[in-house]
């Protein structure tokens, strides 16, 4: 009996061989998904096809966006089944993450990585290691995909699973940039509807250099009033003050370019 989907007579000639005609189809669908993707669990429901098409125990992914000087800006996360465990590193800005690869190798612009070559390569801790290994973090590969300006990227870890092979490397390039436009698309949707106009007005404004003060004048409002809408503002984008709000809403498309 053909294990050839319906439709498909045989695997285009110059399809991989490692890539079968099963994995070429679920491969378009899950590209089509991504497309059609309005909403968080629609992206989590791809990422979860693809973490048993590919036959692994744990998924994680994060999208990071950094500023000028490579420092955290935001950082957004989710995980299929990952064991609960913290792990921390100096290399890793400050980041907090439950995923090792990423931990160590953060200040390295990698596309790919087997994760059993993490000890020998970059000599990470080795009682860190034994704690990744013993929570099942083991037999995995991450993957990473970067925006054109390097601002911004996207990483998808997978372990517990097989071996790696040719077939997870070339399904994981071929779905990961889809993956990560999905998500930052329904993130600036989300963004968007999250400000008032008023409050954008305010952004541009302080982007210009303007002061509480002269924001007041501007809007006509009084200061303790401006200072009111300046924290919502703050509290919506997850903001410490003024510059990082207009650095989150600028990489967010949330305003213009002065």
């Amino acid at each position: 009996m053909s294990s050839t989907p319906p439709g498909w007579d045989a695997a285009p000639a110059d399809y991989p061989s490692y890539c079968s005609a099963e994995d070429a189809l679920f491969l378009l669908q899950m590209i089509n998904r991504c497309i059609q993707a309005e909403e968080e669990p629609q992206v989590k429901e791809i990422l979860e096809s693809l973490r048993s098409l590919l036959g692994y125990k744990h998924l994680y992914f994060l999208l990071v966006e950094l500023n000028e000087e490579g420092l955290l800006l935001e950082k957004s996360e989710f995980s299929i089944d990952w064991p609960v465990t913290e792990f921390h590193a100096g290399q890793s800005r400050g980041l907090e993450h439950k995923d090792p690869v990423f931990s160590v190798l953060a200040n390295l612009e990698f596309q790919h990585h087997y994760w059993n070559l993490l000890a020998f390569e970059y000599g990470a801790d080795p009682q860190w290691v034994a704690a990744a290994l013993q929570a099942g973090l083991n037999e995995g590969y991450a993957v990473r995909t970067y925006t054109h300006n390097k601002k911004e990227f996207s990483q998808i870890d997978l372990s517990g699973g097989f071996l790696f092979e040719r077939r997870t490397e070339f399904i994981l390039d071929t779905i990961k940039p889809h993956i990560h436009k999905a998500y930052t698309l329904i993130r600036q949707k989300r963004d968007l509807s999250l400000l008032e106009e008023r409050e954008r007005l305010i952004l541009q404004l302080l982007q210009k250099g303007m002061n509480r003060r002269m924001i007041a004048e501007e809007l006509g409002i009084s200061e303790s009033r401006t200072q009111q809408l300046m924290n919502k503002i703050y509290t919506k984008l997850d903001a410490h003050n003024a510059p990082h709000a207009v650095a989150i809403s600028l990489s967010r498309g949330l305003i213009d370019f002065a």
